[in-house]
């Protein structure tokens, strides 16, 4: 079957998406049991639904998603949790942290992220982007969390996306509502929402994608606005021109931009003194 690409003279052809939104449920909370995850496309078509998944279950279940589609979610750090409850905490420590995967490859001479291994599944996590290969079937599927899109609520963005009508977006924020209270209700009930939240999702990770489109961007990955910026600058051709500049002002080029990140070092009651530093100057 040939690939849907979109493509303009002297220019690549790009992948047109068509997206899967997996989500997933639990209730109660000593123990808080993951009891649902789901996966389905913007016309409801339901393509994967375990109950009570292992881990096993899920990676399972997650890699016989048709290929036809590419997977997203939205702030996937809780069913990530519960999707890889089963393994153990250093194989969890190296997958949320590249860094320490990382090694040179010489035959490529650039370094290189290996993955984590476990029971026949290699596994990558990196800003948002979680991969998955079973190792003997060569099967591969890519999740992407696509929150940094939008950095707010999920009723929120269905409601300035408008991906939903209003009665499901009202039906949403009832369920959200009363998430701490599912063990109240109905199985059905809870798997009736997670499927809302699946397709309406997909819906609006379409309405993205088709929106960058329209503005003659075309999205590599999905990691955010970061994807936005970087499919702006390959739009104007921004590596046409690139130069070192001047040989007199290049230290000065150098030193022209500055990035900080933020880090919490630890959570929770801090017993001792705590300093807090005004670095607005770094900006």
């Amino acid at each position: 079957m040939a690939r849907n690409t979109t493509s303009s003279p002297g220019k690549p052809a790009y992948k047109r998406h068509t997206f899967l939104s997996i989500d997933g449920e639990g209730v109660g909370r000593r123990p808080h049991v993951y009891t649902f995850l789901a996966g389905a496309d913007r016309h409801g078509n339901v393509f994967m639904r375990v109950s009570h998944p292992s881990t096993r279950d899920a990676l399972a279940a997650l890699l016989l998603i048709p290929r036809k589609f590419t997977v997203v979610s939205y702030s996937f750090h809780y069913d990530l949790t519960k999707i890889l409850v089963d393994l153990p905490n250093e194989s969890l420590y190296k997958l949320f942290r590249p860094e320490t995967r990382q090694r040179w490859h010489f035959g490529s001479q650039r370094l290189i992220t290996d993955p984590v291994i476990w029971k026949g599944y290699s596994l990558d996590w990196c800003a948002g982007r979680f991969t998955i290969k079973g190792l003997r079937s060569g099967r591969k599927v890519v999740l992407w969390d696509i929150f940094k899109f939008f950095a707010c609520a999920f009723v929120k963005t269905l409601e300035l996306w408008k991906s939903a009508p209003p009665e499901v977006v009202a039906r949403i924020r009832a369920m959200k509502e009363q998430r701490a209270e599912f063990d109240k209700l109905s199985e059905s009930e809870v798997n009736a929402y997670c499927l809302d939240e699946c397709r309406y999702l997909a819906e609006t990770a379409h309405r993205l994608y088709d929106a960058h489109c329209e503005a003659g961007l075309k999205l590599k990955g999905f990691y955010g606005a970061g994807s936005t910026s970087g499919a702006l600058l390959t739009q104007l051709d921004v590596q046409d021109h690139r130069n070192d500049g001047p040989e007199e002002m290049r230290n000065a080029l150098a030193s022209a931009f500055y990035g900080v990140r933020f880090e919490i070092s630890r959570r929770g009651t801090v017993r001792m003194k705590v300093y807090n530093y005004d670095i607005s100057s770094a900006y």
